[in-house]
């Protein structure tokens, strides 16, 4: 990877319990948003595009939380269930789909403005430039990978053959994606 690659990660964030809230008014607030007519449509939308009937199927949306080492985090999970046979069709291929089959449409997890910046400096991303929306949901960073230059003695786990080794090329990095 280019030293000078520059990433854009956005955001829809997790909001901050306010006074007197709790998990539960948060997970609320964040099935609001998932589970609208217009998040379940455009999720519909390219079966609805190909031929499938709005009665053929059923939009699910499951919503768990995960710890992890930025702390709590809400994760949802998207999927199609599949109420009766039918297909698509897509150019001039047929896709056919049975009662009982699901589509699994993936998952997002959802942060906290410090959570998304903490998560990017353990990552070893330098945050160049932020933008929060006005109403504090949506967050875009702007950041560049940081590559770190160590010497062999000053990493750890190293067995003393491959100190030597290294302390000969004085110079090496050590970076994980």
């Amino acid at each position: 990877m280019n030293r000078e690659t520059f990433f854009f990660f956005d955001a829809s964030l997790l909001p901050e319990p306010g006074p007197g809230e709790d998990a539960q008014s948060v997970r609320k607030s964040v099935l609001g948003t998932y589970a609208s007519r217009e998040n379940a449509l455009f999720n519909m939308y390219p079966l609805l595009q190909y031929g499938m009937a709005p009665e053929d199927f059923d939009f699910e949306l499951l919503l768990s939380h995960v710890d992890s080492r930025i702390g709590a985090l809400c994760r949802t999970r998207k999927s199609l269930n599949i109420l009766k046979d039918t297909e698509i069709t897509i150019g001039s291929e047929t896709v056919s789909f049975r009662e009982g089959d699901v589509i699994r449409m993936g998952f997002t997890y959802k942060y906290t403005y410090d959570q998304i910046t903490a998560l990017l400096d353990i990552n070893r991303f330098d945050i160049l430039r932020a933008f929060l929306s006005k109403d504090g949901e949506n967050a875009i960073f702007l950041a560049k990978k940081t590559y770190l230059k160590k010497t062999a003695d000053k990493v750890r786990g190293f067995s003393r053959e491959n100190r030597k080794f290294f302390k000969k090329k004085r110079n090496f990095r050590i970076g994980r994606l």
